[in-house]
């Protein structure tokens, strides 16, 4: 690892290191004093020697915390003994549509897998002035100080390290390490103090502009995962709900599922970063690092999109009166920073409503495809659902703005910008969290629970089927329609 020197002090300090001089030399004189007191204590000045040395005890505790205060913002001018990387990308939507400077994880050098590095932001929210590191910490682990670079120029700062709170106590938890920095400063890249060879790229979330009215941020692809209908049902109805840009983690994803994502990237809907988990899955941190990639997703969405919906594939976010989620929130006003969505489990093993979603369709002028090549779309025939949504917390999914929250959970916010300003629970006859799966607990115990038929997805099922077979025609033009998903294996 390189290490990077330090200029000589000539701040008029004395020399801490010179032995025999200064006050470490005096401070050991009067040591020898102190000795001899004890051999000769009817000696009178040992009185006054027991004065000076406490003086000089009293000295040097004094300079050490100063120089303890001072490292804030102690600049290093020495130039830096290795390349620095090109400069991070500007904000140009029309050039840039993955949303600022990527990269994938990589371990700060030299920490002994203690801690793994995503990304990095600039963020004068509230009262901050700071850098924010997404990250991945080891257990009982923390971060203490952070070298922020302004071209050859570095400062060295204060950090603290956040676990996100839902790590399960596991090996690794996902973080954000927040480095304190001077409120004028433009860094570009920032490193740990004690790894500064690891550099990461400094977005600045003031020099954003607006790209659209609400982002939808995803856990991970994982698992090979390949049901392209459904995913291109999940883009296709969430624009109709308002949303703008999708921005996925790729894990690892399946062939269909590749070719779904490439034809959004083309057309700037999606935005897919790189997630090459450098820790085990479930085993050392909580699924996929979800909850490094919400986080990050949120920044990254600061100032580009007013609303972030935090969602997972199968999780449709439907109101009941409004005709899309934009309507629904604009009917709240601006105090909110997060509305939460309870939950409702719309399980795939009760019977399909193929008959009612047919008759819609050919209602509103559509010809739906029946047979071998028939769209399986889940918010078309899956259509009974529990009859009691859960509390809110449990299951539940939520929008924020983005620019008002710290910390992102799973299922709800755990800290906010200024105090918190939330929906905690919005109104089920306004909207609810639609979730298609199978029994969450294996088996068919959950077809047991009482249910009933919930039809409010069929508000923009004519809209939504006409995309879906226009996109899936185009994506794989060979057939002309999205290939059959897989089947859903056994729940037990």
């Amino acid at each position: 690892m390189h290490n990077i020197k330090q200029g000589p002090q000539d701040d008029g300090r004395p020399n801490m290191a010179a032995p025999g001089s200064g006050l470490f030399g005096s401070f050991s004189h009067s040591m020898r004093q102190v000795w001899r007191c004890r051999v000769r204590a009817k000696n009178s000045t040992c009185g006054h020697v027991l004065i000076v040395v406490a003086f000089l005890v009293f000295t040097l505790h004094v300079i050490t915390q100063r120089q303890d205060n001072t490292r804030e913002f102690s600049v290093l001018r020495d130039p830096l003994p290795f390349p620095m990387p090109p400069a991070p990308l500007h904000d140009n939507p029309q050039a840039n549509f993955q949303l600022g400077t990527h990269g994938d994880w990589q371990e700060a050098q030299g920490s002994n897998r203690d801690f793994f590095l995503y990304s990095a932001y600039l963020d004068r929210r509230g009262k901050r002035s700071q850098v924010v590191i997404v990250a991945i910490v080891k257990k009982r682990k923390k971060v203490t100080g952070c070298r922020v670079w302004t071209g050859n120029t570095s400062v060295e700062v204060n950090a603290k390290t956040k676990l996100i709170h839902e790590n399960w106590n596991l090996v690794y938890s996902a973080a954000l390490v927040q480095c304190t920095v001077p409120s004028d400063s433009r860094p570009t890249y920032v490193s740990l103090l004690s790894q500064p060879t690891t550099l990461i790229p400094v977005q600045d979330m003031e020099a954003r502009e607006r790209q659209g009215q609400m982002s939808v941020c995803v856990k991970p692809l994982h698992y090979g995962y390949d049901r392209a209908l459904w995913l291109v049902e999940f883009i296709e109805l969430y624009r109709l709900l308002g949303a703008d840009k999708f921005i996925f983690y790729n894990h690892t994803m399946g062939p269909n599922i590749e070719a779904v994502v490439k034809h959004y990237m083309d057309a700037g809907v999606v935005t897919l970063l790189p997630w090459s988990l450098p820790v085990i899955t479930q085993k050392e941190i909580r699924t996929e690092g979800i909850f490094a990639a919400l986080n990050d997703c949120n920044l990254r969405s600061v100032h580009r999109f007013p609303f972030s919906a935090m969602v997972d594939f199968d999780e449709f976010l439907i109101p009941r009166k409004h005709d899309s989620l934009l309507d629904l929130l604009a009917s709240y006003g601006d105090n909110h920073s997060a509305y939460v969505f309870q939950n409702v489990f719309f399980y795939l093993y009760w019977e399909n409503d193929t008959a009612v979603a047919y008759e819609t369709l050919r209602r509103e002028g559509v010809t739906p495809v029946e047979g071998e090549g028939e769209p399986y779309l889940l918010t078309a025939f899956k259509t009974r659902r529990m009859d009691t949504p859960h509390k809110s917390g449990i299951r539940s999914k939520y929008i924020v703005r983005p620019e008002r929250v710290v910390e992102l959970g799973n299922h709800h916010v755990w800290e906010y910008v200024d105090g918190k300003k939330m929906i905690k629970r919005v109104p089920p006859d306004d909207a609810l969290s639609h979730h298609y799966r199978i029994c969450e607990y294996g088996g068919y115990e959950c077809l047991k629970h009482p249910a009933h038929v919930d039809r409010a997805a069929h508000a923009w099922l004519t809209r939504m089927y006409r995309r879906v077979l226009d996109n899936c025609a185009q994506i794989f033009p060979a057939d002309g329609a999205c290939p059959k998903a897989p089947p859903l294996g056994s729940p037990f």
